[in-house]
């Protein structure tokens, strides 16, 4: 990830928020012990990558935790587009200097707690209202285990908790890491599971509709509209990357728009790797030849297991 990505993401600043009762999660049993000056300097090293600092008259803190962990509590974290904020985000790392050489730590191990985030109008009124908002509603909680060795990282914990109990967990492997020339990178597998309580409405209506949808034209015939064009575009996926059982899944998916609920499942095996830019161009090809040609030695399996209405979560 570039400085200027991960910047964008997380321009950090601290500030004092009321909070409510965190959820502890535990740290993997491997994952670094680290002492007080580690846990100040990592921090600093962090803000310096990012060009943040706390604001005038906050100090820098970052106790250790008995477990042996670094924390920082009542965090606010700022991008152009969002804002982001967390009762508490623990850490432990090894090689995090390599950030200031442009390369990559070690090893990453994360748990962000009580934390939401909320869009960013550039509206003073608004964005305070909204983050007092956002605040009241937060009880979102992040694990993150990341590790570097010779260009290779593995995401062996990257999950998500919801306030509305959906949840979301992804692991996955990508070779050719090279922060100089972070197009070169390839994804060889991932895995994600999602369980959907609310969160497709809650995340990903509002921007589709927004999208696709035309506001002077009723909803449900364009709603229609668009679930036959999805399902027709899922139907000209290649099949030797797509199987029969994958598409099956996809089209149950998409009949349940706009309220999917249930058990969404993602793997992804490309041994000679797909590089991330390919991923994102994916929205921009049409026709089954280019779909083809985009996933050739790549094969994507999806299973979706929908929880019928009044049943329980």
């Amino acid at each position: 990830m570039t400085r200027s990505a991960l910047a964008a993401a997380l321009a950090l600043t601290m500030t004092a928020a009321p909070t409510a009762q965190a959820q502890t999660f535990p740290f993997p049993p491997e994952a670094p012990m680290m002492e007080s000056n580690a846990c100040l300097s990592s921090w600093a090293l962090l803000m310096a990558f990012l060009g943040a600092t706390p604001p005038e008259g906050e100090p820098l803190a970052a106790p250790v935790t008995e477990e042996g962990h670094c924390r920082v509590d009542n965090v606010l974290v700022r991008s152009p587009r969002h804002i982001f904020h967390a009762e508490r985000i623990s850490w432990a790392a090894s090689g995090l200097e390599a950030l200031m050489q442009g390369a990559l730590p070690d090893r990453i191990d994360l748990v962000a707690e009580g934390f939401g985030m909320l869009s960013h109008v550039d509206q003073p009124v608004w964005d305070y209202v909204m983050l007092a908002q956002s605040r009241a509603s937060a009880g979102m909680a992040l694990r993150l285990s990341v590790t570097h060795r010779e260009g290779v990282v593995t995401v062996s914990q990257a999950d998500i908790d919801f306030p509305d109990d959906s949840r979301a967990s992804l692991t996955a492997t990508l070779t050719g890491i090279d922060p100089a020339t972070p197009a070169g990178a390839l994804l060889q597998t991932a895995r994600l599971d999602i369980h959907t309580a609310g969160l497709f409405e809650r995340y990903l209506l509002a921007p589709i509709v927004t999208a696709y949808f035309d506001p002077a034209l009723p909803m449900e015939p364009q709603a229609d509209m668009q679930r036959a064009q999805a399902t027709a575009l899922v139907t000209a996926l290649p099949e030797a990357s797509f199987p029969p059982e994958t598409r099956a899944a996809m089209a149950a998916f998409i009949a349940d728009f706009p309220n999917p609920r249930g058990d969404l499942g993602i793997t992804l095996d490309a041994p000679d790797g797909m590089r991330l830019t390919q991923l994102g161009h994916l929205g921009g090809l049409e026709g089954a030849e280019a779909l083809a040609s985009a996933f050739e030695g790549v094969q994507i399996g999806i299973s979706y297991d929908p929880i019928s209405e009044g049943a329980p979560d």
